[in-house]
């Protein structure tokens, strides 16, 4: 018998397990950079990033002061409406080709989850969950483009989840003499699928019901990682990744603690169908802020009286 066959595997239980808990901190991460994305694009087309709604049954907002009235519909604003999906694509793609490399099992089931969720949330849930106020349809919308054309996004987002997905593939086969079609699916099921089948649920509590064709566009990623698990790809070497350790376990669970926090703060639901909103600067009258989101300064975030809300804009 070879000495592979001694070898400790690299996706022990633990580390399933510790795959899980960084999931439900690169989810939350996914929702904020999507909401980052479109702070920065608006920036970019000389708008003013002032706060942020991060529902996750709703697609997420960076609250914005647009420069004029007109802005929504011109070319200055293409960074405010595809900034979401262009980040979180962008991120998802660097982090699998990238911050997998890191030799060691936690930094790469970091860098595999987080290439995951920005994926499946920027590129599928997030253009879908809302077909009249979000971003990718306003944008299709205000440009007379095709409404079909919101269904590239899942496409895409399977396509940029796959190094990551090579990586953990590569990291089950690494221990392994014999690395069979039902293993393989079976890694890509335990290590991905719970963390995604918790979001679906937990925003469908909290929007009162199941958004069908946000979970049809995740399907896109889905058969992505499946059929590259069917075809036995992820070949790629591993060699000597470190185990994790309880620094690591320490890392994950306060990183996990403190991204759900941020995002429930700025996105939880309120009374009358409302959700919170958080600002750092005040609303000028080309302000994006939505009537459902009930916009105020951190000072007052369990506070009575809400910031006055001016015109929802664009």
């Amino acid at each position: 018998m070879t000495l592979m066959a001694f070898k400790q595997p690299d996706l022990t239980f633990g580390a399933i397990v510790f795959s899980w808990l960084v999931a439900i901190a690169a989810f939350a991460g996914a929702v904020l950079i999507a909401t980052a994305g479109q702070g920065f694009g608006t920036w970019l087309g000389d708008g003013e990033w002032i706060g942020v709604s991060t529902p996750i049954h709703r697609h997420p907002w960076a609250l914005v002061n647009q420069p004029n009235l007109a802005f929504a519909a011109s070319r200055s604003a293409y960074g405010y409406w595809l900034g979401s999906l262009s980040l979180g694509l962008g991120t998802s793609l660097a982090t699998g080709l990238f911050l997998s490399r890191i030799p060691s099992v936690a930094g790469q089931l970091i860098a595999v989850q987080l290439s995951w969720a920005t994926a499946v949330l920027s590129g599928a849930w997030f253009p879908l969950i809302d077909l009249k106020d979000g971003h990718l349809a306003r944008f299709l919308s205000l440009h007379h483009l095709p409404d079909s054309a919101l269904w590239m996004a899942p496409v895409l987002a399977g396509m940029v989840a796959i190094p990551a997905i090579l990586r953990l593939l590569a990291l089950g086969r690494s221990s392994r003499d014999s690395f069979g079609r039902i293993p393989r699916l079976l890694i890509v099921t335990v290590v991905l699928g719970p963390p995604l089948f918790v979001w679906i649920a937990a925003a469908t509590i909290l929007g009162g019901s199941l958004p069908i064709k946000a979970c049809i566009a995740c399907a896109a990623p889905l058969i992505t990682i499946f059929a590259i698990a069917w075809m036995g790809w992820g070949r790629f070497p591993v060699i000597n990744p470190e185990p994790v350790n309880w620094q690591a376990w320490f890392g994950a669970t306060l990183a996990a603690a403190l991204l759900v926090g941020a995002v429930w703060l700025a996105g939880r639901p309120l009374a009358d169908g409302q959700i919170a909103g958080v600002i750092w600067r005040k609303p000028n009258g080309f302000n994006n802020i939505r009537s459902w989101i009930d916009a105020r300064p951190p000072a007052e975030w369990f506070g009575d009286h809400p910031v006055d809300n001016l015109k929802p804009g664009s």
